[in-house]
């Protein structure tokens, strides 16, 4: 007997999205996931951090599909830790790893491989890392490398994860391409994405519905399909409960 939510996959961003701030998840957001996946639903998360991190942090969050982690440079599965796609950074990174620390001295500089991070000071320069992740003093710092690295080094793609958060992928890792691979691994035939803020540009605009926060960026906003009324507090359960509709199940 088919189920409501049968073929659908939800993939969320974590901190401003499903989380206020990282601190938490509410109450009605996760008892909102476990209706969803209990009536059919695929839920999974696209996370800046890695995999492992979800499940240690919040063990009682329902992730039935596979997880979009490290900014969309890789797929995992969040029981095994089995990477089941990736794509790490090209060669280019390195001369605009030392280009960063020309231009300001970070206030974190670091490079995620499959285990977790090393310093962006201290790196080793033959391995290939999935991202690079910069935290500057100002927003205007940030602005300016993004748009002046998206010109100089154009086998990489650029992101902030909030106004003083850089980052760095591969040009084909992000988002929206784990989003693609989760799609053919899970055979969703619905996938929703919801985010906040600039790294989730493409997973909305990749998802089949794209969803933004009530209190997104405004270039979210423009190429979302809905806007939730509520915040990262209950903004994911806003969208599971007025699912049924807005998709037309």
């Amino acid at each position: 007997m088919s189920k409501i939510f049968d073929g659908v996959l939800i993939a969320s961003d974590v901190d401003g999205t499903l989380t206020p701030g990282d601190l938490y998840i509410s109450e009605r957001n996760y008892e909102a996931i476990k209706y969803f996946t209990d009536n059919g639903g695929m839920f999974t998360v696209a996370t800046g951090r890695m995999a492992s991190y979800m499940r240690e942090k919040f063990p009682r969050l329902i992730i039935n599909a596979p997880v979009s982690a490290v900014n969309g440079t890789m797929v995992s599965d969040i029981d095994t830790g089995e990477i089941l796609w990736k794509r790490p950074m090209n060669e280019s990174y390195i001369p605009m790893i030392e280009t960063v620390k020309e231009l300001c001295t970070p206030l974190i500089l670091q490079l995620f491989d499959d285990f977790g991070t090393v310093s962006g000071y201290e790196y080793d320069k033959n391995v290939m890392y999935n991202k690079m992740l910069c935290v500057t003093k100002t927003e205007q710092d940030a602005l300016m490398m993004k748009t002046r690295f998206e010109k100089e080094f154009p086998r990489l793609y650029f992101s902030r994860s909030w106004d003083t958060g850089f980052e760095a992928t591969d040009i084909n890792a992000h988002k929206g391409e784990t989003l693609k691979e989760i799609k053919r691994i899970t055979k969703a035939k619905i996938t929703v994405g919801i985010g906040n803020y600039e790294n989730d540009d493409t997973l909305i605009k990749e998802a089949d519905f794209g969803v933004a926060v009530s209190n997104s960026i405004q270039s979210i906003k423009d190429v979302a399909d809905f806007i939730t009324e509520n915040d990262a507090e209950f903004a994911v359960a806003e969208l599971i409960e007025k699912l049924p509709k807005l998709l037309r199940l």
